[in-house]
């Protein structure tokens, strides 16, 4: 009737099976009594090369000789299956992996041997171990370029920290040299102020000595040198202080060209410190990518 699904037989199930499916069977010896040529084309083996051959033959020497091994066997003929991933070693003793399921074989309740169906995926862990290898690479560059950079900026801020300094002396020269011009100024103001009182003295003594008459001559010509000395120091500081405003001038924009780079050097101090923050990010980044390659290694 159409529709209905006939039941299959479990000698056609155990057909498909055998016919798909890499099967190999063991006795109470770890022998091989049976094998398919899905099993024995995996291993690179003729089937009739495999019948006889020890179970330890197809592993690690330091896998057989084991406790592990034989707690693995003790486990399978106590009547307990296993599946998992595994090694095995083909007939030219290159390494190969199986998925694989070991079952106890039973006759009258009794564990006579054991059947183990596999699918090799050497292909697939060599892929994944592949890129395991890769990621691992990635992460150590990663974690060595996260390094220099580390070293790259603490350079670059115990440069700016100088320059820093630097600029801090500078500022402190300048300081320096402002209160120096302050003083310079003052005593300037004095000199010109005794220079302006000697021109007024001199020129009072010139009136003196003209209303002195032939005895007051000698008196008026000292006064008139005074008074022409006066007004060269007169000028003279006039000089000096046309120089000394040029110099205020120039240090303070000095001073200001200073100022403007110590901010922007404070302001690049603080973008270093952040920058430095991200790099113990970077190698926790590189430190959880190599534990994820670790672990994508071990995976199916």
């Amino acid at each position: 009737m159409q529709g209905i699904t006939q039941p299959l037989s479990e000698m056609n199930v155990l057909e498909a099976i055998t016919n798909h499916t890499a099967m190999i069977r063991f006795d109470r010896k770890r022998q091989v009594v049976d094998v398919n040529d899905q099993f024995a084309k995996a291993m690179r083996y003729k089937r009739s090369e495999m019948i006889g051959m020890y179970h330890h033959s197809f592993c690690a020497e330091e896998f057989s000789r084991s406790t592990e091994y034989q707690q693995f066997w003790d486990r399978l003929f106590s009547g307990y299956s296993y599946s998992d991933k595994i090694e095995r070693l083909d007939a030219y003793g290159e390494t190969l992996y199986l998925e694989a399921t070991y079952m106890p074989l039973y006759e009258q309740d009794q564990v006579v041997g054991v059947v183990k169906i596999a699918t090799d995926i050497t292909q697939r862990q060599r892929t994944i171990q592949q890129f395991a290898a890769t990621f691992a690479s990635m992460s150590d560059e990663l974690d060595d370029r996260a390094r220099q950079g580390v070293a790259a900026s603490d350079s670059l801020k115990q440069i700016t920290q100088a320059m820093s300094a630097g600029v801090e002396e500078n500022l402190e020269t300048l300081d320096g040299l402002k209160e120096q011009t302050h003083q310079i100024n003052d005593m300037v103001a004095t000199i010109q102020t005794i220079a302006s009182q000697t021109n007024l003295l001199s020129l009072n003594a010139a009136i003196e000595a003209a209303r002195a008459g032939e005895e007051g001559r000698g008196f008026g010509v000292v006064a008139s040198e005074v008074r022409n000395l006066s007004k060269l120091v007169e000028k003279a500081i006039l000089d000096i202080k046309g120089n000394i405003d040029g110099m205020n001038t120039q240090m303070l924009s000095i001073e200001k060209g200073v100022t403007r780079s110590r901010e922007q050097m404070e302001t690049s101090g603080k973008a270093i410190e952040q920058t430095l923050a991200q790099f113990p990010e970077i190698e926790r980044a590189a430190e959880r990518l190599s534990e994820e390659a670790q672990a994508f290694g071990k995976i199916l």
